[in-house]
Order: structure tokens, then sequence, then C-alpha cells
């Protein structure tokens, strides 16, 4: 990553992660910013996740809960899904010995790229109840968002980035994240499995 606000001779680390459906409705990202690398003085080592949105900061929690339905703007697009356990893998890897990735760049991707009727699939078999991908539109999935009371700037970046979806930007598989591990990444049935109570409907309350 390049950026003005890199202090000459302390280079910094960028750590991106592209996970999918945590708890949270609001989008997070389990990184640093770039003033706090630079204040520990990290070497330069990039980990850079695609695609940058997913997979821990997806915000259809409620969609899925509420609707059994996952609603974007991402036409057929697919995305190539990363657990954010695996770049937490990799970054520990790193850590541990960072002379061996000196001045290394990584683009880390999960190991297939899925459409969003995929996703749904293996949320239907892992619920145990048929969940549907209902493709939205862009000012329909703005309004939806604005529903939801979410702040403007994010709705905005949201509605581009899964719009980006359409156009082929997350579905990219690069192998340098099973390189880095030593293993296959996990899978998003991997994920959906150990993560599945996230979107377990609430039981109705007792009488």
């Amino acid at each position: 990553m390049t950026g003005s606000s890199e202090t000459p001779g302390k280079p910094c680390t960028d750590l991106r992660s592209s996970s999918l459906m945590s708890p949270a409705r609001i989008w997070v990202s389990p990184s640093r910013s770039r003033n706090e690398v630079v204040a520990l003085r990290v070497p330069t080592r990039t980990l850079r996740g695609m695609p940058d949105e997913f997979i821990d900061g997806m915000a259809v929690r409620a969609d899925i809960i509420g609707d059994d339905r996952i609603y974007l703007p991402a036409g057929r697009g697919r995305a190539a899904f990363i657990d954010v356990r695996d770049l937490g893998d990799v970054a520990a890897t790193v850590f541990a010995n960072p002379g061996a990735h000196r001045g290394a760049g990584y683009t880390l991707t999960g190991s297939q790229a899925v459409d969003f009727e995929e996703v749904a699939a293996v949320l239907t078999r892992e619920l145990g109840r048929p969940i549907r991908y209902q493709p939205a539109g862009v000012l329909s999935y703005l309004r939806h968002l604005k529903g939801q009371g979410l702040p403007a700037a994010q709705v905005l970046v949201q509605t581009i980035l899964h719009t980006g979806l359409r156009r082929g930007q997350a579905q990219r598989v690069d192998p340098t994240l099973a390189s880095l591990l030593g293993h296959r990444p996990r899978t998003l049935d991997q994920y959906v499995h150990d993560h599945r109570t996230t979107w377990s409907t609430p039981a109705p309350a007792s009488p």
C-alpha cells in the first residue's frame, strides 16, 4: 500500500480482511489503522484480503434472520470469500518471522469464487431452513440500508462495494493464502457450519 501518511524509514503494514457474515450488522475489519501501525514501527508487509468487504463484516444478518434471504445488489457476481481466521493465521505467521517477509506484499483470497445463490444454498443446508438470494436494484438497496438506520457514508460504501461484485471485482482466486498457511484455506461451508448460530432464528418466547 502506498500513502502520504507513511513516515520515512518506518513503512507500515496494511492488514485487510475479507470474510463473510459475522454477528455484527456493521461492516468491520480486523485491522490496525495506518497510524497505529506506523506508531508500532512495523516493517513493510502488506496482507491484502480480497474482496475487502467480506466475510466477517457482511451486513445481511438481519435479512437472513428476519426474512430468510440475502438481499444485495450483486447480481450474479462471484466472490472468493476468505475466512478471517485464515487471515489471522497468516498475520501470525508473518509477525512470527518478520525477516522472511520483509518488503513482501500478499494478496489473499479464498480458494473458490462463489455467487450468492451458492451462498444461500450453503446457508440452507446448515441452517435447516430455506434461505434465498434476492438480487436488489441499486436504488432499492440504498433505501433498504437507510431503513436499517445505517449512516449515509456506510450506506454508500456498501452499495458501491456490492454493486462492484457484478463486474467481477472480487472473483479473482489467488493461491498465495494456501502457500502461506501450508494447507488449504477454510471453505465457505466450514465457515457457515462453525458460525451457524449467527443466523439462527430466535426461539419463540415462552408463554
